[in-house]
């Protein structure tokens, strides 16, 4: 994360960032939670970051906690993607064609 976030603002490119993240929701906040990758990412990029997004596995429709770990990947596709999974993911379109990159 950090050598690309180096990368864009050294070709002085501002750029959306996105991260797909096995957290749970309960635990976006926590010290490995997608929050705070996200904050991170922000303290880094600075101006250059113009929106953030995540898009954990934990949102897949049908998803249960207790089937999934480390070893068992969720894998996104058009049968499990939630409505909120959806919702985020057109939230993050939209701020980026809304935003000018060229600035």
């Amino acid at each position: 994360m950090r050598s690309l976030i180096k990368k864009c603002i050294d070709l002085n490119k501002p750029f959306h960032f996105a991260v797909t993240c096995e957290t749970k929701e309960s635990d976006k906040d926590g010290k490995y939670g997608y929050n705070t990758v996200l904050l991170k990412a922000n303290e880094l990029g600075g101006n250059f970051i113009k929106s953030t997004s995540a898009f954990p596995t934990s949102l897949i429709s049908g998803y249960n906690e207790n089937e999934y770990n480390i070893k068992v990947k969720a894998k996104f596709n058009n049968d499990n993607f939630s409505e909120e999974l959806t919702n985020r993911v057109i939230d993050f379109a939209s701020k980026i064609k809304t935003s000018d990159l060229s600035k």
